[in-house]
């Protein structure tokens, strides 16, 4: 008898729902402790191509994918706009944690500009994560740090290997205006947690300069 009104319930509730047309909301799973981000949107966050400098910071690729059918546009880094989207999270060997994420906050020149990644395309950045610099970028690589400010003095990379890491892509959505294009895409995604650690047979990682 009870199993008969647990049954007759589920099947009220699923018709309240449908009648009202509510949708089960969008979660973000997890395998151990990597997060992935699951997001209606298809957007993918995912790091790569990691390395470690002599100076122990590192360097990798931030790869926001689009998996939908449609092209998806974003604020760019160097603007106030985009300049905080990106961020990162390590954990190292000791369990200390760190937050990383783009030490600027004033602009001499500013605009909203935007990149697009095309339908099941992908935008690489070259990111280097780095306690010991005063810069948001150096080149084409875009340089995180702790803090928030630009740090001074500059202070050593003091994580100890292997480290955990894991990026973090959050986006506001920005409607179109005369002035500029707009965005397409707001929200927030997480990548899988990567282990990055000092190249076998060469403690001093890689190029420094």
């Amino acid at each position: 008898m009870r199993t008969t009104l647990v049954l007759l319930l589920v099947s009220v509730v699923a018709c309240c729902a449908a009648l009202c047309g509510c949708q089960s909301a969008t979660v973000a799973t997890a395998v151990g402790d990597s997060p992935l981000a699951v997001s209606e949107s298809g957007l993918h966050a995912e790091l790569r191509n990691a390395s470690v400098r002599r100076d122990n910071s590192i360097e990798l690729d931030f790869v926001l994918a689009n998996g939908t059918n449609t092209s998806i546009r974003l604020a760019q880094r160097w603007n106030s706009w985009g300049a905080h989207q990106w961020s990162f999270h390590i954990v190292d060997a000791d369990g200390t944690a760190y937050f990383l994420s783009n030490p600027q906050r004033g602009w001499w020149r500013n605009a909203f500009t935007t990149f697009t990644i095309p339908p099941g395309k992908e935008h690489v950045m070259r990111c280097r994560l780095d306690m010991n610099t005063r810069a948001s970028s150096n080149g084409s690589v875009y340089v995180f740090t702790t803090g928030g400010a630009m740090p001074s003095p500059a202070r050593p990379n003091s994580w100890k290997f292997p480290v955990s890491v894991r990026g973090t892509f959050s986006a506001k959505m920005y409607e179109k205006t005369e002035r500029h294009p707009g965005t397409t895409w707001g929200g927030s995604i997480v990548s899988r947690s990567i282990t990055v650690d000092r190249t076998p047979n060469k403690p001093s990682g890689g190029d420094a300069k």
